[in-house]
Parts: C-alpha cells; structure tokens; sequence
C-alpha cells in the first residue's frame, strides 16, 4: 500500500527533472532580484567626518584683491570650536583673529565656521586639508586650499 506522499511523488515521475529545473529557474531568479535589491538599499556612510582625522591646525596663503595674500591658519578643535588668524600681507589691515563654533554639513563632507556677527565660512574637508568654497559651494581653485600641519 503507497503512502499518499508516495503517490504524490509518483504522480510526478517523468516530470521531475522538469520540475526541478523550472522551481531551480525561478529559485534563482527571486534570489538574484533579492540581492540587487539589498545593494540598491545600502547607504554609503562614510564621510569626511567619520573617515579622517580633520581636528588639527590648518595654514595656507589665500588670495587677496589688494595685497600679496593672506596668510591663513584655522585650528579645528574635538569640540567643535575654532579659531581662525588672517594676516593681510604688505598693509595696514594687519591680523584679524575669530573664533568660534563649527558644524559639518549633513553628509559630513564640509565645515562650516560660524562667526559671532552671523556671517560663516565653508570649507570642504579631504585629506589633510581645506578647501574654502565660494558663496555657490564650488570650490574656487587650488589657490583656496589650507594644509594641515602635520607634528
């Protein structure tokens, strides 16, 4: 006497390697859309912030409209405070020393330095360096660009 599985299975005889192949076809498919899908909900979340050592002291000689240049050092500290030294080379407008708080940019990629008059600065964080951007957020050129000072 079969058991009713046995003639379940015996039912599908001739047709099992059709079976398997067609359920292994749509297996395969519903496992390969699953992992694009999980590729396509991956959030990248590094940032400058996270990713680079960005508290330190800054220099660098910024352009200038009616001097040589500014001589330009920006310390950023742990808890987001800053000071920042500009020295207008060759005038009588000398240094102007500011200090404050900063923030980063949601996606962590920029500093924003925040002054006490309400006016702000923004720089873009890379690798041992600033990069002050213009009022647009674009990045006005190689001459903007602040080193940090390695120890």
């Amino acid at each position: 006497m079969k058991s009713g599985l046995n003639k379940f299975l015996s039912s599908f005889r001739g047709k099992g390697v059709t079976l398997l192949l067609i359920s292994s076809i749509f297996t395969g498919c519903s496992f390969h859309n699953l992992n694009n899908n999980q590729e396509k909900v991956k959030i990248d979340e590094h940032s400058s912030k996270m990713a680079l050592d960005w508290n330190g002291l800054y220099k660098g000689m910024l352009p200038c409209a009616s001097c040589p240049g500014i001589l330009t050092t920006i310390k950023l500290n742990n808890d987001e405070t800053f000071e920042k030294t500009d020295v207008y080379l060759e005038t009588k407008i000398g240094k102007f020393t500011e200090k404050g708080k900063f923030t980063f940019s949601k996606d962590g990629n920029k500093v924003i330095l925040k002054y006490s008059d309400g006016s702000k600065n923004v720089y873009a964080l890379g690798e041992n360096r600033l990069i002050m951007l213009d009022k647009d957020g674009k990045i006005g050129g190689s001459d903007y660009e602040l080193r940090k000072v390695l120890k």
